[in-house]
């Protein structure tokens, strides 16, 4: 497959004899970078004629993803009977596990979750990709941390596909959960005008409206002794409204789940609508976090930095735990005031307004056009890590190390051309440097010019300001 490399993940990788999970045509096991020591979530699919092109829109989607809420696709490897890719790791367990163990969560927890799960589908639509199955077993926390603290991670697309806007979507998905399929896939007389089983993005927001309910009372909307019956019940908007359960849930919470569970897409919220909905922005930690100015002098020290030492810094971002990241996220998340996942000029403008700064000086201003490494006018969530870690972090030579083994790719000690290019081109990095800046990231970084990246030269680089 485009952008798979064609050789044994064992080389590269040490992965534990029993895997974590097992699907059906997949497994998903630990893997151990052998050079770097770093751990990641290793999912092996088996290559069937008849999944190969779906495997392949996922795989190109995987790759464009960039948000805090969705999990990173680092590299992929192929072999003759499976694709297998390399993802961080989700430690924290299943979102439908905890849910099991607790019940149900409180209706503050509810929101906290919420904001996450509505903010990777709003990123998603304004991207241009539909998911078409979001189901409570589809997210897993990073770690075990308590709820209110906890990162949720989209960690399955699937049946992630793109769309165009006014441009029905009608490929027939076989949906693991019922009660996620949203009406218009099966309305027999079409909907809003349009053929019948087409449907648009808006598919998500009903199933975004199956998880809260399910968050908010521990059970589906709809219940039947057959598969039928319980589409029928979603076309008729019958829910299962346990009067002991739903009077502890406020009406705020109960008009979401409402507004979210529309049977006709054009009357459903949208992502961004439900995303702005005061009871998820009203209980979301972002209300009590408070803006941190100290990344400011690292925004502008960025600017001068090598165009390999920015890659660099962004494969360091990867292995960093979520104590050493720290409050980053909260700051990403207070600067992103609209929930996008992506930062603009705008944005980064109004937060540092808040924070006291009512103008950005030229060089913060430049600096944070720099940080953009993929062009596209804002800075997404591994742009803004990269930028904002402070310097005792990259400055540890074992973290140096550990980014320096990332490109070396046969452990010789030195950063040939062509691992430079190999370690460029894997995961989603290719979408950030060009052929041409390769060459330019080894010639600025090459002292000695003897065409090799040597360990003190990429220190030198990780310590110099320009």
């Amino acid at each position: 497959m485009e952008n798979s490399r064609e050789v044994p993940i064992r080389e590269h990788y040490s992965l534990e004899k029993k895997p974590m999970s097992m699907g059906r045509d997949s497994s998903i096991s630990r893997g151990t970078h052998r050079s770097t020591g770093v751990v990641h979530a290793v999912k092996s699919t088996k290559k069937r004629a008849q999944n190969i092109e779906r495997q392949k829109q996922e795989l190109a989607i995987m790759m464009v993803m960039d948000h805090p809420n969705i999990v990173k696709l680092v590299e992929t490897f192929e072999d003759q009977r499976s694709v297998h890719r390399v993802m961080e790791l989700c430690s924290g367990g299943l979102l439908i596990d905890r849910i099991v163990e607790a019940g149900q969560f409180s209706e503050v927890e509810a929101a906290i979750i919420m904001k996450q799960i509505l903010g990777a589908v709003f990123y998603m639509h304004e991207n241009g990709v539909c998911h078409r199955d979001l189901t409570v077993d589809k997210f897993m926390f990073l770690s075990k941390a308590p709820i209110k603290d906890s990162i949720l991670k989209l960690v399955d697309l699937e049946y992630a596909c793109s769309f165009q806007q006014g441009s029905p979507l009608s490929e027939r998905i076989e949906s693991s959960s019922l009660s996620s399929y949203a009406p218009e896939f099966v309305w027999e007389q079409g909907c809003g005008g349009r053929a019948p089983g087409a449907y648009d993005e808006k598919c998500d927001l009903w199933s975004c409206g199956t998880i809260l309910f399910i968050l908010l009372c521990g059970r589906p909307p709809c219940s039947g002794s057959t598969p039928k019956e319980i589409l029928d019940k979603g076309r008729r908007a019958d829910f299962d409204f346990n009067a002991k359960c739903w009077d502890k849930v406020s009406d705020e919470g109960k008009h979401l789940v409402l507004k979210l569970l529309k049977a006709k897409p054009h009357e459903r919220f949208s992502a961004e609508q439900a995303l702005n909905n005061a009871w998820v922005t009203e209980r979301a930690p972002k209300a009590t976090s408070s803006l941190n100015l100290d990344f400011l002098q690292d925004l502008k020290s960025l600017q001068s930095a090598a165009r390999l030492k920015k890659v660099a810094l962004q494969v360091m971002v990867g292995q960093f735990t979520q104590d050493e990241i720290g409050s980053l996220r909260e700051v990403f998340n207070t600067l992103d005031s609209n929930g996008d996942g992506m930062l603009t000029v705008e944005e980064m403008r109004d937060g540092l307004s808040q924070a006291g700064l009512t103008e950005i000086p030229a060089d913060l201003q430049q600096a944070i056009e720099n940080i953009d490494l993929d062009g596209n006018d804002r800075i997404d969530y591994s742009e803004f890590l990269s930028a904002a870690l402070e310097k005792k972090h990259y400055m540890q030579e074992d973290a140096c190390w550990k980014a320096f083994n990332f490109f070396d790719r046969d452990g010789d000690g030195t950063i040939s051309l062509e691992e430079l290019r190999q370690a460029l081109n894997s995961g989603r990095l290719e979408h950030e440097v060009s052929e041409e800046i390769v060459e330019q990231a080894l010639r600025e970084v090459d002292q000695n010019g003897d065409g090799l990246i040597d360990f003190q030269e990429f220190m030198h680089m990780m310590k110099s300001s320009s």
